[in-house]
């Protein structure tokens, strides 16, 4: 059996090779994905703790993206397709006479290899005027003329070119979330002291 094997050499020289240390590697977030995280879930006393803890942070990361599709299923023009239609995508767009569908990702860290070519599989399917990937807080540009750059768009590119620029892209979008919640908190607020 042991002259299948290889000899103590050689896995000597693998163990050193590959047992190197685990390292972290954090996975950077725009400024925009943490107001968004703080806006969901700021307003509990323990926002702080559940950051801390990786089963809820998991938990509430999970949530942003559901909730990123919500949000964009309800902008003017917009529908949310749900669990279980038929197309397996997340919604579609019918603002200013273009038929959108599209997948919402987070961003681009959320979208390995194979769910890249899940959800291009699903897009191709489907007969449209455009069909998009929307990675809404992707970091990196696309590059134009790679394998899948013809679907893959940014949050900005998103809300600037189908929705409206007027709304300032992710950080306009967010702002006017923010001055929403904020109003209608401190309208509450003020209704629940009478």
């Amino acid at each position: 059996m042991t002259e299948y094997l290889p000899d103590g050499s050689t896995i000597l020289r693998l163990i050193h090779k590959w047992a190197k240390p685990p390292t972290k590697k954090a996975k950077k977030r725009p400024e925009c994905y943490t107001r968004l995280m703080r806006l969901l879930y700021g307003h509990y006393d323990e926002y702080e703790q559940w950051m801390k803890d990786p089963e809820l942070l998991k938990q509430m990361q999970m949530n942003v993206g559901h909730f990123i599709q919500d949000l964009i299923g309800n902008v003017k023009g917009h529908s949310n397709f749900h669990e279980g239609h038929p197309t397996g995508l997340d919604g579609e767009s019918t603002l200013h006479g273009t038929h959108i569908v599209y997948e919402v990702k987070v961003d681009d860290f959320t979208t390995n290899s194979s769910s890249l070519q899940e959800c291009v599989n699903k897009l191709q399917k489907v007969s449209c005027t455009k069909a998009l990937l929307i990675q809404f807080f992707r970091m990196r540009k696309v590059v134009p003329g790679t394998k899948h750059s013809q679907y893959i768009i940014d949050g900005d590119e998103y809300l600037n070119t189908y929705v409206s620029p007027e709304i300032g892209g992710v950080d306009g979008f967010l702002s006017e979330l923010e001055r929403n919640v904020f109003v209608h908190r401190l309208v509450s607020t003020l209704f629940l002291k009478f």
